[in-house]
């Protein structure tokens, strides 16, 4: 027997996540009241299903049982789960690799047991669903689903990518509503968990367009970003 659902609630609460005894669960109900005006119904339908599914799963299954492992557990603890769930249930390799800033991600290759669709699903709510509770101070850990100290490397690669600019320019590049420069980086993840050939960088010029109106030669400096060359 699942050991929480979803069931039909009145005005104020549209639906409770209870466990076994009628009792509704606070991560799952925080949760559902964060999202409730951020998300479409039906993606908030979804993503409570995804979730219910999985913590269900989590606390019944024999292995995971044994291993302690919980989904209010350490981050790392967390992930072990996740890729357990992937591995046993939806029948995924997983291979661990290093993101090109250097930090740790996991590549899932899918199966037919493994929708896309259903997989997008599952990982963007549980990203959300940690993200929800860290910021509540009821998850004590870093989100399991985001990489570790990626944010902080990304940032510091989009700046990186803006000092490349303004050296080769000698500014830094305008907003992107003056219209006077097109400055795009590289499209980079966080994610911990990433679907096989979903993250791939795909090369974006960036045009420069100058107040006279001078057509301009680009070229690629360093990671991705484009500049005048003339």
């Amino acid at each position: 027997m699942p050991k929480y659902k979803i069931i039909k609630g009145g005005e104020k609460y549209p639906i409770h996540i209870v466990d076994e005894f009628g009792i509704p669960n606070i991560e799952l109900m925080l949760y559902f009241k964060t999202i409730e005006n951020n998300y479409s119904p039906k993606t908030i339908q979804t993503y409570l299903r995804e979730l219910v599914s999985f913590i269900n799963w989590s606390e019944t299954d024999g292995i995971a049982v044994r291993q302690g492992w919980n989904f209010m557990g350490h981050n790392l603890e967390v992930r072990e789960l996740v890729s357990y769930f992937l591995k046993t249930q939806l029948k995924c390799s997983l291979q661990v690799r290093d993101d090109k800033l250097g930090f740790e991600v996991q590549i899932i290759k899918r199966t037919q047991l493994a929708p896309k669709k259903s997989l997008n699903h599952l990982l963007a709510a549980l990203t959300s669903f940690y993200r929800v509770l860290k910021k509540a101070n009821l998850y004590h850990y870093e989100n399991p689903m985001i990489g570790d100290n990626a944010k902080a490397l990304i940032q510091a690669e989009r700046y990186k990518k803006i000092a490349t600019f303004k050296e080769v320019i000698g500014r830094s590049p305008m907003p992107a509503a003056s219209g006077v420069d097109s400055f795009q980086t590289q499209r980079l993840s966080a994610a911990y968990f990433r679907i096989n050939g979903r993250n791939e960088w795909r090369p974006t010029i960036i045009r420069i367009n100058y107040y006279n109106n001078q057509c301009s030669l680009l070229e690629r400096v360093g990671g991705g970003t484009y500049v005048n060359s003339l």
